[in-house]
């Protein structure tokens, strides 16, 4: 590990209380994705070892002004979040919103952290500067994909690297932000002065999906300028190599940000906690975000598909956070569920027969696959990114190739018709946490 001398000196602590402040683009319960929960259980863990933690936090609230902060206490931890109503922008204003950043200089001012955690920057800013030593964790290609670090060109082939023409294209198929949906920001601003803003938010996500789509899909998408992806590609990449220590916890992803540029980064797997294990008899599970390029799409297909041939095959679920309207109508609908707090994630993997990811893009190392192992769930899940670093093959489940339905059939029907008795649990959270606090530590010592 190299370790950058720290901007500034405040040394607070020997024989103090150390203070950790994480950056994160949502924080549960609000927004519940891997980056979130992984950011909230690195504050739960920190906070039992007597860390002082606190959590800033973008999130979108359409009923409070864009770029106003409120704090809310989750499991004893302070969240300040700062709402961003206008996440969707010009590529060229994309990752800097002068506001938000303003309210995060001065939150980072107040706070007086001895280190900060960088989970993610995006809808906060990458032109933060910060007042102590950093640590950050590549959860995503981000940093080099202005496309949500997904890699993939205009939604569908695995990317092969950032170009200023492809990426510009890209980047203006996927943003759906407008005026008027900027418009309606504001005016949602105005009144939550007067309706309580979880209120107004609640009538809002009652309309009709096709209704809330309108304003997103108002005008066709323009490319960005090239000079606009150069911008973003510097701006992003500054603000990683300002941080101390870059971590990642797939190999995988590390080689691709060597690649983009990015030097010592330290791999750091993550962990998962022991969980009872049940029979296994329960049903095929799909836990994500109900977005296209996690594949929940594919993964239906695939077990109707499969249902038809071979009466072991048990129904699926799926579960998670609802995408756009249009997403949503593409899946059965019987076999939709709401997501599951994440606490309750374990006790579902402990009885179904198998986890499936559908992915097209390459994921890094996603924590729902060590919960799966950590319950004894074998998983099936696409050769793709770094999840054949944490999925060995007929030990704790199957690989199939991604995009590959008919793959992807033969994978759920081999899954159902074998026992899995020795599935290898994961390295436990609290050795992963171990290893965190003692780089948090090293940090503290440079001030």
């Amino acid at each position: 590990m190299i370790v950058r001398p720290a901007q500034t000196s405040r040394l607070r602590y020997q024989g103090l209380v150390p203070r950790l402040v994480q950056l994160v683009h949502g924080y549960p319960p609000r927004e519940v994705a891997g980056t979130e929960v992984y950011a909230s259980r690195v504050s739960s863990s920190m906070s039992r070892r007597g860390w002082t933690v606190e959590v800033i936090a973008a999130t979108r609230s359409p009923a409070r002004s864009h770029g106003s902060v409120f704090t809310e206490e989750v499991d004893g931890i302070a969240v300040h979040r700062i709402v961003n109503n206008l996440p969707w922008r010009p590529l060229g204003q994309k990752e800097h919103d002068p506001l938000v950043e303003r309210r995060a200089t001065r939150l980072l001012e107040r706070l007086s952290p001895d280190v900060v955690h960088v989970q993610h920057l995006l809808f906060l800013s990458a032109h933060l500067r910060f007042p102590c030593p950093t640590v950050g964790t590549l959860h995503d290609a981000w940093a080099w994909c202005a496309r949500g670090g997904t890699l993939l060109r205009n939604g569908e082939a695995p990317c092969p690297g950032p170009e200023n023409e492809a990426c510009s294209s890209c980047y203006a198929q996927w943003s759906t932000g407008t005026n008027i949906e900027h418009m309606l920001a504001r005016t949602a601003g105005v009144l939550g002065k007067v309706i309580e803003p979880d209120r107004l938010h609640d009538l809002w996500r009652s309309l009709p999906g096709p209704i809330r789509s309108i304003p997103g899909r108002s005008r066709a998408p323009s490319p960005a300028d090239t000079a606009d992806v150069s911008a973003r590609q510097a701006a992003v990449q500054e603000a990683f190599q300002r941080l101390n220590v870059l971590l990642s916890p797939s190999k995988w992803l590390a080689q691709q940000a060597r690649v983009q540029g990015f030097q010592d980064i330290r791999h750091l797997p993550h962990g998962a906690d022991p969980c009872p294990q049940g029979p296994h008899s329960g049903p095929l599970v799909f836990l994500g975000s109900l977005t296209p390029h996690k594949g929940a799409h594919l993964v239906a297909q695939a077990v109707e598909a499969a249902r038809k041939k071979s009466p072991d095959v048990p129904p699926l679920q799926i579960i998670g956070p609802p995408g756009q309207p249009e997403y949503m109508d593409s899946l059965p609908s019987a076999w939709v569920h709401p997501p599951l707090p994440p606490r309750a994630v374990s006790e579902k993997l402990a009885t179904a027969r198998a986890l499936v990811l559908g992915s097209t893009w390459p994921e890094n190392a996603p924590l729902v696959v060590l919960e799966a192992r950590a319950a004894g769930c074998p998983v099936v899940a696409p050769n793709i990114g770094g999840l054949p670093e944490i999925i060995h093959p007929g030990r704790d489940g199957l690989l199939y190739e991604a995009g590959s339905i008919d793959d992807l059939e033969a994978a759920i029907s081999e899954v159902c018709s074998r026992r899995w008795d020795n599935i290898e649990p994961p390295p436990t959270l609290e050795t992963h946490m171990d290893e965190l606090e003692t780089l948090y530590r090293a940090l503290c010592k440079l001030l």
